[in-house]
């Protein structure tokens, strides 16, 4: 039900085809959109555009096919060359008290997650437990070719006895696996990764872009998912417009609203469009964005190599590690004398 507080609100199923420019070319004025039985609309008047398309990132060609002066080369892009797959299954209450999923892992949302090191490729296997019953097995890997990952349960256990790692799987994860295999025919979802790309909107002068257009998400970032960090930057985008739209006294959206929307973003997109980026080089599949190659950023993944060693070993590393992972904190945070002194002593495990 809609609350009483949304009643002059209006839901329109239907696709957006492109925009209308105002007349001296300073906003969008109307939305076309194409309806679900087929006819086509156009929305004037319109207050905000917000480009939600995803990985698509229609906002870009809606913007130049409306004759928008945007630079250049303004969508950086590279390919991580990543698929997954996501086997969901139905799981009991009496099903999962017979699981033997360690104490402290059983009230998480994430109960096991193995990520090896770039030395053996771009893997990743976790189990997520979900609502309505429901647990979630996660495989990933890369490469241009065709997958080894499962494709029926009879390929669960084989795939993961064989699974590429530091350290072997843990048994009671391999365990656990084997029962929910027992139950039935779970349902499976096999996924290419798009390219992973970044429009980088903060660098387009403050009066091109039309003053009523923003991008949320992926319309904006799409990072390799792997990273985890798709959540943190969609709640990162809607605290930036909340609290650009509290800071306004009129009725209007000022010229450089988009502006001050995206160079606020990228104070946070931007370490993550460079962190991740930079760690995937490490994969041999990866192919890197124009004007840089795989040895780019061979400093932060040896330094992030040594981070992690020494959070396994220490709990002021670890918590400055949590809180810059979490975008809690800035990553000034491993520079504290005695942090980056434990980072730097500590000797790789990998």
């Amino acid at each position: 039900m809609q609350h009483s507080t949304a009643a002059n609100i209006t839901a329109m199923s239907g696709t957006v085809r492109g925009f209308d420019p105002s007349g001296d070319m300073t906003s969008i004025q109307s939305v076309l959109i194409r309806k679900t039985d087929g006819t086509q609309v156009s929305v004037n008047d319109v207050a905000l555009v917000a480009d939600c398309t995803g990985p698509t990132q229609s906002g870009l060609k809606w913007l130049k096919s409306a004759g928008f002066a945007l630079p250049e080369n303004l969508r950086r892009s590279y390919n991580g060359n990543m698929r997954y797959t996501t086997i969901c299954f139905n799981v009991t209450p009496e099903l999962e008290a017979r699981l033997p999923i360690p104490t402290l892992s059983k009230d998480t949302i994430m109960i096991y997650a193995n990520l090896p090191h770039s030395n053996f490729g771009c893997f990743l296997v976790g189990l997520m437990k979900l609502e309505k019953n429901t647990m979630q097995l996660l495989f990933s890997d890369s490469g241009e070719g065709e997958s080894d990952m499962p494709r029926v349960v009879s390929d669960i256990l084989p795939y993961l006895q064989r699974f590429p790692g530091h350290a072997p799987i843990s048994p009671w994860f391999l365990e656990a696996v084997a029962l929910l295999c027992e139950q039935g025919d779970p349902l499976f979802y096999h996924n290419k990764i798009p390219t992973q790309s970044y429009i980088e909107y903060h660098r387009v002068p403050a009066r091109d872009l039309p003053s009523n257009f923003i991008a949320i998400g992926d319309a904006n970032l799409q990072l390799n998912p792997i990273h985890g960090q798709g959540f943190a930057k969609i709640m990162l985008n809607g605290i930036t417009l909340n609290a650009l739209l509290h800071s306004l006294n009129t009725t209007s959206l000022p010229r450089d609203f988009p502006t001050r929307y995206f160079k606020k973003n990228a104070v946070y997109t931007g370490g993550m469009w460079d962190g991740t980026r930079l760690q995937d080089y490490a994969y041999p599949t990866c192919q890197p964005m124009e004007g840089e190659t795989r040895e780019t950023g061979r400093f932060i993944r040896w330094f992030g190599a040594k981070l992690v060693t020494a959070a396994t070993q220490d709990e002021e590393v670890a918590t400055a590690m949590w809180t810059a992972r979490h975008l809690l904190a800035a990553d000034s945070v491993f520079f504290a004398p005695t942090v980056l002194w434990k980072i730097l002593w500590t000797s790789s495990r990998f």
